[in-house]
């Protein structure tokens, strides 16, 4: 599993740093600011990653200063995961004059984490100070703006962490970039480089047209994540970027992992591949399957490409047609 404290390595969390953010428009500020108690911004979402959605809005509270507003993002996960993330709030405006005063109600946090359905707020706001002119917060129509940013560092899955590698969470001069024809992911140099000291050239070299998932899975067993992969076609998948890669660690981890999938009925493919691919703990495993008879397993092995094999791949296959076993 990785250790969260891994994460503390992440850049600090500034405006120049690529994150997910939107600016949200609460229209008639002046009328909302004196009923109701939570008001979200119409259509103002941010979407982060595959099924996790942050609504935008503001919540209204009293206390013997006056009314206030506080924003908010309330977020939405069926896998109801948990969050490591860092995150700004605060009024949004063009005007100059309420530049200057934003800053006393702007939230920056760095390297938080959030429960499943917690909310992330900013500081309050007192509507006084928002319907002031004086202070330039609402436009001409009387609409009040706040800019909501978001960066996810970290998330579960069945309790697991995982990093997020969509954006340069480990800051653009410490990651390497692996692409594909959709998209760019960005690892530890540090940490990948140790695995696999030719990476860096080996990226620039290497063309990928893999989609999300094999990338995603890739980068996770490289920094430490014991995930799980769906399929048997998956798995073969990240080998094969792996090898490319030469971050033979990861090789084998699903060397391994191939074991707890059952194997089909072309038992001959299954040997040629693994073989191939130089996985012994899954080419052994496939060994140690009980063929019928000795004829029948000299038939499978005859149609193997022998001189594709490693020299540990063939002594096992040997092996098992001479003695039944290796």
């Amino acid at each position: 599993m990785a250790s969260c404290n891994f994460l503390s390595c992440f850049k600090n969390f500034d405006e120049d740093f690529s994150t997910y953010e939107k600016v949200a428009e609460f229209r008639h500020f002046a009328e909302i600011g004196e009923s109701g108690f939570v008001f979200w911004g119409r259509r103002e979402k941010i979407y982060t990653f595959e099924d996790t959605i942050w609504s935008l809005g503001l919540r209204k509270g009293v206390c013997k200063y006056g009314a206030f507003m506080f924003p908010i993002m309330r977020h939405w996960s069926r896998r109801k995961s948990k969050f490591r993330l860092s995150y700004s709030i605060g009024p949004y405006n063009t005007n100059l004059r309420s530049s200057i005063f934003e800053y006393n109600y702007k939230t920056k946090q760095n390297g938080i984490y959030v429960k499943p359905d917690e909310d992330l707020s900013g500081e309050p706001m007192y509507v006084s100070d928002l319907i002031n002119p004086i202070y330039g917060f609402l436009d001409e129509d009387g609409a009040f703006f706040v800019k909501f940013r978001i960066r996810i560092e970290g998330y579960t899955i069945d309790n697991i962490w995982n990093f997020d590698f969509s954006n340069p969470i480990f800051g653009a001069r410490n990651s390497i970039v692996l692409r594909n024809d959709y998209c760019g992911y960005h690892g530890n140099k540090q940490l990948l480089s140790f695995h696999s000291p030719k990476i860096l050239s080996l990226v620039k070299a290497q063309k990928f047209a893999e989609k999300e998932y094999p990338w995603e899975t890739l980068l996770q067993i490289a920094h430490g994540v014991q995930t799980t992969i769906r399929t048997r076609s998956d798995i073969f998948t990240v080998i094969g970027i792996a090898q490319k890669l030469e971050l033979f660690n990861v090789v084998l981890h699903m060397d391994r992992q191939l074991r707890l999938h059952n194997t089909d009925s072309t038992i001959d493919e299954s040997i040629q591949l693994a073989a191939d691919l130089n996985l012994r703990h899954y080419l052994a495993e496939l060994l140690r399957i009980d063929v019928k008879s000795n004829r029948k397993f000299i038939k499978i092995i005859k149609k193997l490409d022998v001189e594709k094999m490693s020299g540990e791949a063939m002594m096992m296959i040997v092996a098992k047609a001479l003695y039944g076993k290796f």
